[in-house]
């Protein structure tokens, strides 16, 4: 039976400002609170860089931007200072009656605190110390669990039907037609016709190398004479992309190179139109899993127990052993990427492959009507 505390609220924040990755696997939780509290109002505070992933999502009433370098200059910029201080009383003046803190770091539990809402929710085990500032805490177990369950543990708190878990990530229809034409101009004309490929990461140990990458694209074209796609963005995946590229046009073959000239609505749209997405544990491949899109997702340091695909863990290709870790990041020898290898990935592609080619035949995947 639900508390009273949590039976209705008219004003609703969720603090969730990054990573890609983690804010489109919070999700659900948006959705459930559409569901639950039909008549409130929703805000979502989160990253300049990350607000377009959220752009034309209906159940959505604001999006509160927070810039958390500008901000992290307030000890000794007094102009950083100043407009920290004005940021936080607009927060207050919006007179949220529950925050809903998914970060679970000091930042944000602070923000939350700051608001003034009656009930504030965050994890109990949120890091530097964040929990102070919770007016409830939410538990979750010692042994490692998905952290789309862990965040769905908000809803079960709040009394959210277990059907309410879904992933409606809808495309902005201008971008969508962005994309068309960008796609268009490299020869890529047909959705489902093409393979995206995820050469990025968070962080080098994640990522797996250009050359394999490369040579998995070679032999997708061999083995099913489709266009591969290269998306990400920033200067780091700009320059892994282009030592594919570069490789793959020696082999004598095309390949497209899309990385840093989409905006995310526009990387929605041409992942949503994909075969299969291929890649790194990164942002854009949990977007491919959140748009239904067949993934394949290599695995090495980060454990796909926690942060795997979700709802697509047979896709998972996982370096080394592939018994259960005990730390959600290993830095053990067998755990590095470079132990995955081509004829592994090649074997989980044909495998996803063939899946989807049978879920089609009963029932076409559904995409975002904006999607290519």
């Amino acid at each position: 039976m639900i508390s009273n505390d949590f039976r209705d609220f008219n004003n609703i924040l969720i603090v969730k400002p990054s990573s890609m990755g983690d804010v489109v696997r919070c999700v659900p939780i948006l959705h459930g609170l559409r569901g639950r509290y039909p008549q409130s109002r929703i805000s979502w505070l989160i990253h300049p860089q990350f607000a377009d992933l959220l752009k034309a999502v209906g159940e959505l009433d604001e999006i509160v931007e927070f810039d958390r370098k500008r901000y992290g200059k307030i000890i000794r910029n007094p102009n950083a200072t100043r407009e920290f201080i004005d940021f936080v009383q607009r927060l207050r003046q919006k007179r949220f009656d529950l925050v809903v803190d998914l970060q679970g770091l000091f930042r944000s539990g602070f923000l939350s605190f700051c608001t003034g809402a009656r009930v504030r929710l965050g994890f109990s085990r949120a890091r530097e110390m964040a929990s102070v500032f919770y007016t409830h805490r939410i538990k979750i177990p010692a042994v490692c669990e998905h952290v789309v369950e862990s965040y769905w543990r908000f809803g079960e708190v709040l009394d959210f039907p277990k059907s309410s878990m879904q992933w409606h990530l809808p495309i902005d229809p201008a971008a969508g037609q962005r994309a068309r034409e960008q796609l268009a101009r490299q020869g890529v004309e047909s959705p489902g016709k093409y393979f995206v490929m995820l050469a990025g990461g968070s962080k080098p140990a994640k990522r797996w190398s250009p050359e394999k990458f490369a040579l998995l694209a070679e032999q997708l074209y061999k083995c099913y004479d489709m266009t591969t796609i290269l998306l990400g963005a920033g200067a780091c995946e700009k320059a892994l992309a282009e030592e594919i590229a570069r490789t793959v046009r020696t082999a004598g073959l095309e390949i497209v190179d899309l990385v840093d000239r989409t905006d995310i609505q526009e990387m929605m749209a041409i992942i949503a139109g994909a075969r299969l997405a291929v890649g790194n544990d990164s942002g854009p491949l949990h977007i491919a899993a959140a748009l239904t899109v067949p993934v394949v997702g290599l695995y090495g340091p980060t454990d796909p127990v926690v942060v795997g695909p979700y709802g697509q863990m047979d896709g998972v290709v996982l370096a080394g052993f592939s018994d259960r870790r005990r730390h959600r990041y290993s830095r053990r020898s067998e755990h590095q990427m470079d132990n995955i290898t081509v004829k592994q990935v090649l074997e989980t592609v044909e495998k996803k492959m063939k899946l989807s080619e049978i879920r089609q035949a009963k029932e076409p995947r559904a995409t975002d009507s904006h999607a290519l």
